[in-house]
Formats: C-alpha cells, sequence, structure tokens
C-alpha cells in the first residue's frame, strides 16, 4: 500500500499557530492541516495524561494523528501512518499509526538481527548504494477506529518500543522526520524568495533569523529545496497551458496585454510571443529604432529567447515584446516578425540591428520592406573578423588600432571605400578572402553607411546583449515556461522603475551650467538629465575647435586646435554649411541624422555666426525631451496610481491588520474561536462579492483556470530546441584532465605544446627584446592557411550564410 504523506508538526503551541493561519483548506486530507478546534486534544494533556488510553476520542483523524505525533515529540520518537481500512462506500474506517521504526526494511531483516561480523562480505560485495538502517521492528502503535457518532475512538495502544528516545533535546527531536514541518507562512516566505531567485542556503538563513536562530527551525535546507521543487513539478505536463492561464490573467488586469501562441502539427507549442499594454504604448513615441537578437540556455526547452529592446527618452533600454521560439528558420522569423508588427499597429521602425543571420535578414526583408533599414551588429563583425584574421589581427604592429579607426572615423561612403582600399593595400592582404567578403557586404554592417538614418547613436546589438547577461541571472536551463514568464514580467517591472526613477531625477534635479551660453540654457530646460549630459559634452567641445569661413554666410571648415593625423587617410576636419534664414547648420559628421543631437562642429558655428541666440526647435526631438512620454497613456485596468501598485499598497495593508489581529486571537481561547468564525464569513463575503463583480462587469474576461485551459486548447509542452547556436552537452571533466589538456595546449607564436599561449610565450618576449617581434611577417604557408576559408563567414557563429536547413 503507498505510504500518504502527512505534514508533521513540532510542539502542540506551533500547531495551533499554523491552523490559525490556514484560513482556507486544501483539498488533500493528509497534506495542509484542516482549521479546528485543537483545544478537545489538549485537554488530556492538561489532565495529566500525556499518552493515549483505549477509548480516547477524537473529532477527527487528523486531530488523533496530531495527538499521537505530539505524544511522539514529547516522549523522544517520530510516527508514521501504517495501514488504514475502508468501507463500501470508500471511506476510512480505521487508521493505524505506528513508530517509525516499526518493521524492517526490504531485505534488511537479516542484517539487522545478526551480528556484524557474519554478514561484512554480503555488505561489501553487494553493487547495490550502501545505506543505513532505520527501521528495528518496533511494535509500538496506535489504532483509531470511526463510530457511528462520528467520532474517532483509540481501539488499541500499545507503548513498549525496543529502542532508545530521543529525550530532553528539542534541538534534536526537531530533525526526526514526522516532527518537521515547514509551516504556512514560512512556505510563502519560501516561495516569494524563490521567485525573487533568491538562494536555497540564503532562504534558510532568512527564515533562522526570523524565528531567532537555527535550532528554531524545524527543517533542513534539503527540506526548502524539496518545497522549492514542489511548485516545479506541479508544471509537468502542463507548463504551456499554465502560461496560457497566466497570460489571460494578464489580460483581465491590462486589456491592452497581447500574447499569440503557434503550435506544431502535434499540438505542441511552437513559437510564444507576448507583449504587454504600457510597451505597446510606448513603441508609440520610441519605436523608431529597434535591436533584436537571440540568446540560448533561458529555459528547460532550450527555446531561443528574442526580446524586442528599444531606447527611451533617458537614453535607456527599454522592452517591446518577448518571444520564445523553437528554431531560427525563416518561417519562424516570418512569424514573429508578422505577429510583432500587429501587435504594434503595423507601424514600422525606421530601422533595426540583429546579428548576421541570413534567415533572420530575409524575414526582415519580406516582413518590413523597404520601409525599414535593418543593420547587422558592428560587434559582431569585429568578433568575426579577429577570428578569420588570426595572428594577423593582434601581432602586426598597427593592425588591430587601424583597422578599428578606419571603420569608426570614415565619414561618408566615398571614404570609407577609399581607405579601405588603401589599409588592404598597406598590409600586403589584397587576397585575404574574409577582408573580400567584408567589403562586399559592408553596406550591411559598415557605419559609413547608415549615417543618415536614425539610429539613437547604437551601431551593435549591445542592449540586447545586456538584456542577455540579465536574463540569465534569473533564468537558467531549468526553468519552466510559467517562471520565464514572470520572471520575464520582474524584469520589464524593473525597466518601468528605472524610467520612473529617472523621471523623477529629470523633475527634481536642475544640472550646473558650464557656460553662459543660452544654448545650453534652453537644451537644460527641454532635454531630459541624462541627454542634456550628452548635449553639454559635446557643448564643452566647442572650445577646442577652430572655424575658417570657406564661403560666407554658407560653408566653414572646422578644425581641431591640436590635430594629430595618425593614419594618412584620416581627416579630422569637418565642413559645416549654415542656412541663417532657416536656422539649419548641417555638418558633414551627421551625427544630428545618427544620434538626433547636434555635433560641437554645428553647435560652434551656430554660435560663432549668431545663428539662434537659443536652439532651434527643429533640432529638438520630441523623444529626448522630458514629455517625449506625456502621451503615453495607462490602461483602462492599470492598478496603479502616478506609479504607485495599490495591490501592493492593499497587501501591506491588510498584512499589518492581520499581525495585530493574530496577537489579539492567541491570547484566550474564546477569542480565538470567536476570530476563527468572523473569519470564515469574512472569506465568503468576499467571494461572493467577486463572483457579483464578475457577473455586473460584462466587459471583463473570463479567467480560466489551468485545467479549463488545458481542455479547450490542448496544447502539449514542446519538445527540447536543437538550434543552431545551442552549445551540445559536454562530459564532465575531472580536474585532472582539464590540468593535463591545458599542458598539451599549443602556442600559436611558436607553435610547440608547452602549456603556454601567445601572450606568455617565451620565444616572443625575446624577439621583442632584439626588436623582431613587432615586425614579423608570416609565410607563405602560414599566409594560406588563415585564408584557406572559402565560404568567409564572418557571420557570428554557426549563424552564417549558409542554408538555413
Amino acid at each position: 500500500m503507498d505510504a500518504l504523506e502527512v505534514d508533521e508538526m513540532t510542539d502542540l503551541e506551533e500547531h495551533l499557530m499554523d491552523t490559525l493561519e490556514s484560513v482556507v483548506p486544501e483539498a488533500d486530507e493528509w497534506g495542509d492541516r484542516e482549521v479546528c478546534n485543537l483545544m478537545e486534544s489538549v485537554v488530556p494533556l492538561e489532565e495529566g495524561s500525556m499518552e493515549p488510553y483505549v477509548g480516547m476520542e477524537f473529532s477527527s483523524k487528523q486531530m488523533a494523528y496530531d495527538f499521537y505525533n505530539t505524544y511522539g515529540f514529547i516522549t523522544g520518537f517520530s510516527i508514521r501512518m501504517n495501514t488504514f481500512n475502508k468501507n463500501v462506500k470508500g471511506v476510512i474506517t480505521s487508521v493505524r499509526l505506528v513508530c517509525s521504526k516499526q518493521g524492517f526494511a526490504k531485505g534488511k531483516k537479516r542484517q539487522m538481527e545478526e551480528p556484524l561480523e557474519s554478514v561484512s562480505d554480503t555488505i561489501v560485495k553487494t553493487p547495490e548504494k550502501q545505506t543505513s538502517l532505520h527501521r528495528c521492528g518496533c511494535k509500538a502503535s496506535c489504532t483509531v477506529r470511526l463510530h457511528e457518532d462520528g467520532k474517532w475512538r483509540v481501539s488499541t495502544f500499545y507503548k513498549e518500543h525496543n529502542h532508545a528516545f530521543v529525550q530532553n533535546t528539542p534541538s534534536k527531536k526537531r530533525h526526526l522526520r514526522s516532527h518537521k514541518q515547514i509551516s504556512m507562512k514560512e512556505r510563502v516566505d519560501i516561495e516569494l524568495l524563490n521567485e525573487q531567485n533568491v538562494g536555497t542556503a540564503k532562504i534558510r538563513e532568512y527564515l533562522a533569523a526570523k524565528a531567532g536562530g537555527r535550532e528554531n527551525l524545524h527543517y533542513s535546507k534539503k527540506d526548502v529545496n524539496n518545497q522549492i521543487g514542489k511548485a516545479k513539478k506541479k508544471l509537468v505536463g502542463v507548463d504551456a497551458n499554465a502560461l496560457i492561464d497566466y497570460f489571460r490573467r494578464r489580460q483581465q488586469d491590462d486589456p491592452d496585454f497581447l500574447f499569440d501562441i503557434e503550435p506544431d502539427e502535434d499540438k505542441a507549442v511552437r513559437n510564444i510571443f507576448w507583449v504587454d499594454g504600457r510597451s505597446r504604448r510606448a513603441y508609440q513615441e520610441f519605436g523608431d529604432v529597434i535591436v533584436f537578437d537571440t540568446t540560448y540556455q533561458t529555459n528547460k526547452y532550450s527555446m531561443p529567447m528574442g526580446p524586442f529592446i528599444g531606447v527611451n527618452h533617458h537614453r535607456q533600454s527599454i522592452f517591446f515584446g518577448c518571444a520564445l521560439i523553437r528554431d531560427e528558420k525563416k518561417t519562424t522569423f516570418y512569424w514573429l516578425f508578422t505577429t510583432w508588427l500587429q501587435a504594434m499597429g503595423g507601424r514600422k521602425p525606421k530601422s533595426i540591428f540583429t546579428d548576421q543571420c541570413p534567415s533572420m535578414k530575409a524575414a526582415i526583408e519580406k516582413v518590413f520592406g523597404v520601409d525599414t533599414i535593418h543593420r547587422c551588429c558592428l560587434w559582431h563583425v569585429m568578433i568575426k573578423a579577429k577570428e578569420h584574421l588570426g595572428v594577423i589581427y593582434g601581432v602586426v604592429n598597427g593592425f588591430k588600432d587601424e583597422f578599428s579607426d578606419l571603420i569608426t572615423y570614415s565619414w561618408s561612403i566615398e571614404d570609407f571605400e577609399a581607405n579601405w582600399i588603401a589599409f588592404v593595400k598597406k598590409y600586403k592582404m589584397e587576397g585575404n578572402k574574409h577582408l573580400k567578403v567584408m567589403f562586399d557586404k559592408r553596406a550591411e554592417w559598415a557605419p559609413a553607411y547608415f549615417r543618415e538614418t536614425f539610429c539613437a547613436g547604437m551601431s551593435t546589438t549591445q542592449r540586447s546583449e545586456s538584456i542577455n547577461a540579465v536574463t540569465k541571472i534569473w533564468m537558467d536551463s531549468n526553468t519552466s515556461l510559467y517562471d520565464f514568464a514572470t520572471k520575464f514580467e520582474k524584469m520589464v517591472q524593473g525597466v518601468y522603475e528605472r524610467e520612473s526613477d529617472e523621471d523623477i531625477r529629470t523633475l527634481n534635479e536642475v544640472p550646473q551650467l558650464s557656460t553662459t551660453d543660452p544654448i545650453e540654457a534652453e537644451a537644460r530646460r527641454v532635454y531630459t538629465r541624462n541627454m542634456f549630459s550628452h548635449f553639454k559634452a559635446e557643448l564643452k567641445k566647442c572650445g577646442g575647435l577652430r572655424i575658417h569661413e570657406v564661403e560666407k554666410d554658407k560653408l566653414y571648415e572646422v578644425r581641431p586646435a591640436k590635430a594629430k593625423a595618425k593614419y594618412k587617410w584620416y581627416k579630422p576636419n569637418r565642413m559645416v554649411c549654415i542656412d541663417k534664414a532657416n536656422g539649419k547648420a548641417d555638418c558633414d559628421c551627421k551625427m544630428f541624422l545618427f544620434k538626433g543631437v547636434l555635433c560641437s562642429h554645428a553647435l560652434e558655428v551656430m554660435r560663432l555666426t549668431s545663428m539662434e541666440p537659443f536652439l532651434p526647435k527643429h533640432y529638438i526631438l520630441k523623444r529626448w525631451t522630458r514629455d517625449a512620454n506625456a502621451s503615453i497613456k495607462r490602461g483602462t485596468n492599470d492598478r496603479s496610481i502616478e506609479g504607485i501598485n495599490l495591490d501592493s499598497v492593499m497587501l501591506n495593508a491588510l498584512t499589518q491588520r492581520w499581525q495585530i489581529l493574530s496577537k489579539e486571537a492567541l491570547k484566550d481561547h474564546a477569542t480565538y474561536e470567536m476570530v476563527c468564525t468572523k473569519l470564515d464569513e469574512l472569506v465568503g463575503d468576499a467571494t461572493k462579492s467577486n463572483q457579483r463583480i464578475s457577473r455586473d462587469t460584462p466587459t471583463q474576461r473570463k479567467e480560466l483556470s489551468s485545467c479549463e485551459a488545458s481542455q479547450s486548447l490542448k496544447f502539449h509542452d514542446p519538445p527540447v530546441s536543437h538550434c543552431k547556436g545551442k552549445r551540445r552537452p559536454e562530459r564532465f571533466k575531472r580536474p585532472i584532465e582539464v590540468k593535463d589538456a591545458k599542458k598539451m595546449r599549443t602556442c600559436s607564436y611558436c607553435h610547440r605544446k608547452e602549456g603556454h599561449n601567445m601572450r606568455n610565450c617565451p620565444k616572443k618576449k625575446n624577439d621583442e627584446k632584439l626588436g623582431l617581434g613587432q615586425a614579423q611577417e608570416l609565410s607563405a604557408s602560414e599566409e594560406e592557411d588563415y585564408n584557406e576559408d572559402d565560404n568567409a563567414d564572418y557571420i557570428e557563429g554557426d549563424n552564417s550564410y549558409d542554408s538555413e536547413e
């Protein structure tokens, strides 16, 4: 017969506290304790009878179990339920409670009865895991039966034990199995702390501090970990439907919340997308630039996460939705981008930054068309260039710095192409195949090709990478879909909170002015605090510039006061064309078009020519101003007022009243009974009130439970995804193996297996002392090795321009 799980108790007083906290019992009658009057079981103890006796009455079998367990705690042993009988109607009529050491484990009776020497060979030779023996055939037991009057009476009681008790040591008694217990309040604390990503050890330390010390806790760290694991086990097989249930509850609180799920042919979840109402409204103001990238190992199904990220008026990252996809094929990205665009009202962004995945590129071209400029992440391009160029990138003197400066400081397309050709010729790399592929696809990643497109100053997907780093703190490879959505919501709330904090700082703090220029004062009045700091930095650079008039009142050349040309192709001078009639000053660095803020060159010319005493309105983008989010209104059911969460306020108020009520109720038994009765009435009234409100509100959506969602939608949990960029699990290596592997590592400079690398290579240090290291050139055979990759997949990892299949 299967053993039933029974919640144990430590002592009767703590049991009274637990039952008072548990106002509404759960359906499992052997799970959390019912709200019942325990004073009937207290009476025999007060009369001096410390043990059960034949004929003792209880109002329920749970009370009988609690009394015998309390007796076991006082005496110093643990109990368990051994057997129970049912009548023809399936009602339990008798229960036999025994000592935890009753009987023997399977196949262990002979080992308990015989001396250790006679069975030592058997124990050593057995391949089974060696476990300790806990049972010794104790006969102590207590049987209670249900009578016609509804009372449970003790029918038999055997007192004698054949083992020692744990006496006069409460700190040890609490470790007995039936006396280990996590109260309802502690379970709530454990769940809340676990949702905040607090580790098991820290959770137990918090509970120990709250209880007054570890000796007051009646459970171990493993028990806390098991309590956390219970919630995860409930989602096995119903994870997808629990997620849908969560999304539907979100729709009740936020009517603008949208989600969409694409199933496969087996009705298993294939792709998921969701976005809240505030993000949809924020997109209308800040949706001109989007960053999209995928990351892996953030959930138990290895589904890549794809957040849509933008930039708000404080230059902070904000979310415009999130997706979990099964693969990275064209059809998947087409469904995702189409769904996202519909959620955003069909408004396309001006530019979007992604990695160099060919499937993603094809989907973007099909969904967004020519209205959106697609740019590839420059950081990924440079990483792949470093991998393909190999030793040349890090060893040849000046190559790395000049290569980076060439990409960054080539202001026009013509300059970039001319500088690139000169650079390749300088280092004699005309035959390098990877550089050829980079140059052929230069319009997808080179900043010179999109300086006239507003990108909020971005040329990489670094904001997405930063979000991915934060995501990996909250999620791991064991996170379910439901937990992923709830934890992602906490991340989104954190973004909203940071934006709200910056709004307050912008409103209350007045930055200091560095000059008496009225343009700076005007910028301080209209820009947000962070944006004004950026503008102020540009204004400070004006002091180091010199102006030369090329064409009167029309064209000016701006030169740095201390200009040093590091390279022959470098042009530090900028040309500014002005139009006094319309108050315009256009610089060939295109900073305003690219970042939305005037550059120092244009500001210095405007100040010198006295074009405008204040900052022209057409040079002030609304998205960088203090009132940029003024039109972002909350939803009709947004449970907040000026950033204050009403749910949190009401919960705190109820908690304070409950603490006061609990202290007063425990002072007297009559008061306790009165409080329990009133609480039962309040629970009933509150339930009826919510049901009446639900009926009277036709616009309110019906909330589905997980069971109803499973029956109506019948979605299955997704299988484990195997994407191209997913890391395959490796065999665990012992430390000695890792150490040996490092010893066998080959140096890329001297090509010897001596356990060092190029940075600490002895041969390299000697060559540098002789003046040979910096001037070392590659041999013809080595250069062929570096250039042998014909595919030139400078794309990110496996996400190359190869076929998506």
